[in-house]
């Protein structure tokens, strides 16, 4: 499935798209990292499991990394998995708490309820099938999905909510 979604590319093109997302996107992340902070921290320490669809260079880590036992970083250039393991040692996660999966979300190779969080941030504007990526929320073990993007709400308005039975939503 993965070269079906993502068909392989050359090794140099795949190292210069992960350098420059890993040095391109420091500005970005440095403009929205208030609000990152303020989403991050709904989830109040809940996040034990989590599985990041479009891990990318791991930008995400240093606001969940320290309550989670186990990460899932799926990207589909494995030329990310540097750049995440960086990342991972910098926010203080452990190898043995962050496995990078060279996946796409349409195709997510985890069990249904294997995790308790699933963050996605800039990635569904890069998915081919949306609507089957959104489908990963089937590995949640309970209600609670963090998706930092507008287009979510315009695809999929009922999928979570912001009431008891998803103490940890983020919007």
């Amino acid at each position: 499935m993965l070269n079906k979604i993502h068909p392989p590319r050359s090794d140099w093109y795949e190292e210069f798209y992960a350098s420059v997302m890993n040095y391109g996107m420091k500005e970005y992340e440095a403009e929205v990292a208030g609000y990152k902070s303020q989403l991050f921290d709904k989830l109040n320490g809940q996040t034990k499991e989590v599985l990041e669809i479009g891990v990318g260079t791991g930008t995400n880590f240093k606001y969940y990394a320290s309550d989670a036992r186990m990460v899932f970083g799926i990207d589909p250039n494995r030329k990310m998995e540097k750049y995440t393991r960086r990342a991972a040692d910098a926010a203080g996660l452990s190898p043995e708490k962050f496995k990078f999966v060279q996946a796409v979300g349409e195709a997510l190779p985890l069990d249904d309820a294997s995790v308790d969080t699933v963050i996605g941030t800039l990635v569904l504007c890069s998915v081919k099938d949306v609507p089957r990526t959104l489908q990963g929320s089937r590995l949640l073990s309970s209600v609670c999905l963090c998706i930092c993007s507008s287009q979510f709400w315009k695809l999929s308005p009922n999928l979570v909510r912001d009431d008891d039975e998803c103490a940890n939503f983020v919007a």
